[in-house]
């Protein structure tokens, strides 16, 4: 077998039986939402010699790992048992950073699982890994995900291993724009699928989006510890916010920057680390409804919020207090963020006022309704984690000024 360097950024394969193909599509999927790219036969195996190609592959610098998906039907795959497993298993005794999960699952037992496979293995032995074990035929969706957190963690901590000191952990995030395969991210999170023009229905986000923030943060923080992370991404505003929520600011243990991207400038790189530069915003607070118990946040930046908040208004809860955020000027006028320092100085203004209102006030939550780059929906995340309830919302667009939808509720013990 040449000699190999693994790129712990690489893709995860996965060996099964087709014919447990739900299950392994159903993993697949699970790896995703929690960043693990994948390379699986169905998506990525190409028109030539099969085994041929599977040892390439195996071989290849750039598949970081495996799964094997153990179950009674590979008794009866040569394909399996003469090549994926054996070629697994030659990788990972390389020592250059490769790994595999072996799985026992279709209702087999630690010691059927490796009998399966272990006469072409020579002197090695499977049952001598620490093999997962399934105990539902199919598995559960629960179980899927705790293998793809499994998967998860040894990711992180070959990436970590692997980055010298002071070189940050780098994190893509999509809810809208699939990514594409790329070596160089430790992470690619890919929820696209679960949303629809860029909505994401109740379960997605109680099921998939918040649960996958939570083990992707405590993988970070168990496996990755001190690292900055450097994160980017094609995301919604409540994805962006929930992110950023995620990481807080009063968690000390995690150092997280937003790389802003835009097609007509350089990246910009912020975090609430860095000096903040006095913006020509306005923020000001304003009574509304006496009988209200909710706070309004408007946030106009890259658009004016207030006439597609206008329209929604009928269909909103009745608010005490609105705080608005703009640019200076009684015409509204797009305002770019020039550099890190004002998208800092935006933000802790911003967070000011609301705490000044909440002060004054006492809602009972807060509506959060923007304009603004994602990055800033990021920032002003991490800095609502002492605000209590966080409802967001999602322009939707229409023939006129559009509409604002309801979009999550971001709860404290959520994330």
């Amino acid at each position: 077998m040449p000699a190999t360097h693994t790129d712990p950024t690489g893709r995860t394969f996965l060996s099964y039986r087709r014919t447990r193909r739900a299950e392994v599509d159903a993993l697949v999927r699970a790896q995703h939402e929690l960043g693990v790219p994948t390379w699986q036969d169905l998506a990525d195996l190409h028109e030539v010699p099969t085994a041929t190609e599977l040892r390439r592959v195996l071989r290849d610098p750039t598949t970081a790992g495996a799964v094997l998906w153990l179950t009674p039907e590979i008794g009866g795959s040569a394909t399996i048992r003469q090549v994926e497993v054996p070629e697994v298993v030659r990788r990972e005794q390389a020592g250059d950073g490769f790994f595999f999960i072996p799985v026992a699952a279709g209702g087999l037992g630690y010691e059927a699982a490796a009998g399966l496979v272990n006469d072409h293995l020579g002197i090695h032995d499977l049952s001598r890994w620490n093999i997962v074990k399934i105990d539902e035929d199919p598995a559960t969706p629960e179980s899927l995900r705790d293998v793809a957190r499994r998967v998860l963690r040894r990711r992180v901590s070959a990436v970590h291993s692997s980055l010298p000191a002071g070189e940050p952990l780098r994190i893509r995030f999509s809810n809208w724009n699939p990514p594409g395969f790329q070596t160089g991210w430790a992470l690619s999170v890919d929820w696209c699928h679960h949303f629809n023009h860029r909505r994401g229905s109740e379960s997605a986000w109680r099921e998939v989006v918040l649960p996958g923030l939570l083990s992707i943060r405590e993988a970070l923080r168990k496996h990755a510890p001190t690292r900055l992370l450097e994160l980017s991404g094609t995301l919604t505003l409540s994805a962006g916010l929930a992110l950023g929520r995620a990481f807080s600011s009063l968690d000390r243990d995690l150092r997280i920057a937003w790389r802003q991207e835009a097609p007509d400038r350089p990246d910009q790189v912020w975090s609430l680390a860095q000096p903040h530069e006095e913006t020509p915003l306005e923020v000001t607070s304003r009574d509304d409804r006496v009988d209200g118990e909710a706070l309004a946040v408007l946030v106009s930046l890259t658009s004016d919020v207030e006439p597609a908040y206008g329209v929604s208004k009928r269909d909103l809860p009745s608010f005490r207090c609105v705080v608005r955020v703009r640019p200076q000027g009684a015409e509204f006028r797009r305002f770019p963020i020039e550099n890190p320092g004002q998208a800092i100085d935006i933000v802790e203004r911003t967070i000011e006022e609301i705490r000044r209102a909440r002060e004054l006030y006492r809602p009972a939550s807060i509506h959060l309704f923007g304009a603004i780059p994602v990055g800033l929906a990021v920032l002003l995340g991490q800095r609502l984690n002492t605000l209590g309830p966080v409802h967001t919302y999602e322009h939707v667009e229409d023939d006129t000024v559009g509409t604002y939808c309801p979009e999550v509720l971001l709860r404290p013990e959520d994330l």
